[in-house]
Formats: structure tokens, sequence, C-alpha cells
């Protein structure tokens, strides 16, 4: 069974639509020197976000949809940065990591990006 060239077009079409959409569970808007940040988990009680510019003190984060929260923080310079999710370390799929003092990793947020 040969599959038509119209196929593949199509489900590439949908693919890249789908990733388009924000389904990833972590993402970031940059807006007027500030960066808000986005995580996906629908069975979190409790979100906190942890970043090296502040010496990784607690920022609550609020839930705007049901399984997905937000922080928002000044982006006036690069930073490395985690979460907190009931209590866990979270560090999401995210573009830019970089390893912390404690062998593990944290993502990285820069400025210009």
């Amino acid at each position: 069974m040969t599959m038509k060239p119209s196929f593949f077009v199509i489900f590439f079409c949908v693919l890249f639509a789908v990733s388009m959409t924000g389904c990833s569970t972590h993402h970031y808007t940059v807006d007027e020197g500030f960066v808000s940040f986005y995580l996906k988990d629908r069975d979190a009680r409790t979100v906190e976000f942890h970043c090296s510019a502040d010496d990784f003190r607690s920022h609550p984060a609020r839930e705007v949809r049901k399984g997905t929260w937000e922080i928002r923080v000044k982006a006036d310079r690069s930073f490395s940065y985690f979460y907190l999710v009931d209590g866990k370390v979270v560090i999401p799929p995210c573009p830019m990591k970089e390893k912390d003092d404690f062998g593990q990793e944290n993502c990285l947020f820069c400025d210009d990006m």
C-alpha cells in the first residue's frame, strides 16, 4: 500500500499547527520589561517559581486556567530558574539549561532572547 504525497503534506501541516498552539508544558512571553512564565500541570495544587535573580526566593504562581500556572517577573537580566510543584523540584523542558552548584540543571532565561 502506497500513500499519496498529499497525505504527508497534510500530516506535517497538522503536526506543525499542533506544535504552534502551545501544547508544551512550559513556555514564556516577554512584554515591557517583564517575562511571564507558564507551566502546565493539571494535577498541581501549588506551584512556586525560584530564580537566581533574587537568590532563589519563592514566588507563588497563580492558576490562570485549570492546570496552567503563571508567574510574572522582571526581565532586566539573565537568570536561572526552576519550579517547586507540590514541594518537588521540577525542571521543565526549556530551550537553554545550565548546571547548578549541586550537579543538577536549571532552566536559563536570557534577557537578550
